[in-house]
C-alpha cells in the first residue's frame, strides 16, 4: 500500500482562461491541505494565451504544495499536459500520476482515500478513478460501462473495487499507473483534447489490465452536457472530428457511433442554432 506521505503521487492540474485561485479544483485541494501529512507536488499546466497565474499566491502555500508552473500560451489541449506531466514523473521516480483539470470539487478526504485505496504493488491494477457527479444535478456521469454491442450504460453507486471489464471514466480525478503509461508509449497525441479519455480507458481494456472504482464521488462541471449554451461551434467541430476517429477502428465502433449521432441529432433538432444540426449531419452520412 501507499505510504500516507504519498510522495509516490505527481498530481498534474491542467488550466485553460482560469485563474488558479479560482479554479474549484484547486480551491478542494487547498481546502484539504491541513489534512495533508506531506507537501504535494503540482505540476500546473497553463494552455491560456497568457500567464494567468500570481507567483506570488503560490508561496503562501508553500508548506503544503511544490509547485511547478508551466505556461503553453499555444493550448495544445491536454494530451501535452499529461506527456509532459509523464516525463517527469517518470525522471522524478513517481509512480502515480493524478490527472485532473479546472473545474472539478474533491472531497478534504480524496486523496487520502486513494492513498488508503492504491496498492503499487498490484501491476494488473493500472488505474484508480472515483465515482463523478454532475455538479449541478448531481447525476452520476463517469464511470460508464462499455457493454458487448459497444453501448454506455451507467454504473450505479453500488459499483466499487475491481474491474475487469470495459468502462470509460473521464480523466478528471483518475489516478493512472506511470508504469502503465510508460509501457503504452505515453498518452496519444492523435486526441490532443476530446476523446482522450475514451482511448486510455479502451487501451487500459485491451490490455487486459484492471481499474479499481473507489468508494467516493466527486463533483465535476462537464462543460459538454449542454452543447449550446457552452460548447462553440469550433471546439464541436473537434469534438466531431476525435469522435469520428476513435470510432472509425472497427465496423461495430462505426455501427455505435452512427446511432450516438443519430440520438444526438434527435435532441439537436431543438436547438435555436441550427449549425449544430448541420454540424451533426456532415459527419452521420461520412
Amino acid at each position: 500500500m501507499l505510504t500516507t506521505q504519498d510522495t509516490n503521487i505527481l498530481i498534474v492540474l491542467v488550466l485553460y482562461n482560469e485563474l488558479l485561485e479560482n479554479s474549484e479544483t484547486f480551491k478542494s485541494l487547498l481546502e484539504s491541505s491541513t489534512h495533508f501529512n506531506s507537501k504535494k507536488t503540482i505540476l500546473v499546466y497553463d494552455n491560456s494565451s497568457s500567464i494567468r497565474v500570481d507567483l506570488s499566491f503560490l508561496k503562501k502555500y508553500k508548506t503544503f504544495f511544490e509547485v511547478e508552473y508551466i505556461s503553453d500560451y499555444t493550448n495544445p489541449g491536454i494530451c501535452s499536459a499529461y506527456n509532459y506531466a509523464l516525463s517527469k514523473a517518470r525522471n522524478d521516480n513517481y509512480t502515480w500520476l493524478l490527472l485532473l483539470d479546472q473545474d472539478t470539487k474533491l472531497p478534504v478526504n480524496y486523496l487520502q482515500t486513494l492513498m488508503k485505496t492504491s496498492d503499487a504493488s498490484n501491476t494488473s491494477i493500472v488505474g484508480y478513478i472515483p465515482r463523478v457527479l454532475q455538479d449541478i444535478n448531481e447525476t452520476i456521469i463517469s464511470p460508464f460501462k462499455i457493454n458487448s454491442y459497444g453501448i454506455m450504460k451507467k454504473l450505479s453507486k453500488k459499483v466499487r473495487g475491481r474491474v475487469d471489464y470495459n468502462i470509460i471514466a473521464i480523466n478528471s480525478g483518475a489516478l493512472i499507473s506511470v508504469d502503465f503509461l510508460s509501457e503504452i508509449g505515453g498518452f496519444s497525441i492523435d486526441y490532443p483534447l476530446d476523446m482522450l479519455d475514451f482511448w486510455l480507458f479502451t487501451t487500459i481494456y485491451e490490455k487486459k489490465k484492471s481499474i479499481f472504482i473507489v468508494d467516493i464521488n466527486i463533483k465535476h462541471d462537464l462543460s459538454v452536457a449542454n452543447f449550446e449554451n457552452n460548447v462553440s461551434l469550433s471546439r464541436y467541430e473537434s469534438i466531431l472530428s476525435s469522435e469520428n476517429q476513435f470510432y472509425s477502428s472497427t465496423k461495430k465502433r462505426k455501427y455505435i457511433h452512427k446511432l450516438r449521432l443519430i440520438k444526438r441529432l434527435i435532441k439537436q433538432i431543438k436547438y435555436t442554432n441550427k449549425a449544430y444540426f448541420n454540424k451533426t449531419i456532415k459527419y452521420l452520412i461520412k
